[in-house]
């Protein structure tokens, strides 16, 4: 009995150190999504594991080349290989 209170005392003392996560403000700013904003990306040429490039589009052409090949992708794992 008597260490189950030492040990209720303890925890007690300590629950009043336990405080929340301050709340960081938001640093996001207004135009942080713009579609017109330049965004360049290091991309490997295809056929070659040396040869790199440089690639710069908006924030919402990359998006649309996004969407792209994800219906490219999904097109091919549905398409049926029909063999006569």
């Amino acid at each position: 009995m008597k260490r189950f209170l030492i040990l209720a005392a303890g925890l007690a003392a300590t629950a009043g150190f336990a405080q929340p996560p301050a709340s960081a403000p938001t640093a996001a700013t207004p135009d942080s999504h713009d579609p017109n904003e330049m965004i360049c990306q290091r991309m490997l040429m295809p056929g070659s594991r040396l040869n790199a490039g440089r690639v710069c589009m908006t924030r919402l052409q990359w998006e649309q080349r996004r969407q792209a090949d994800r219906m490219d992708a999904e097109r091919a794992q549905t398409r049926r290989v029909i063999a006569r």
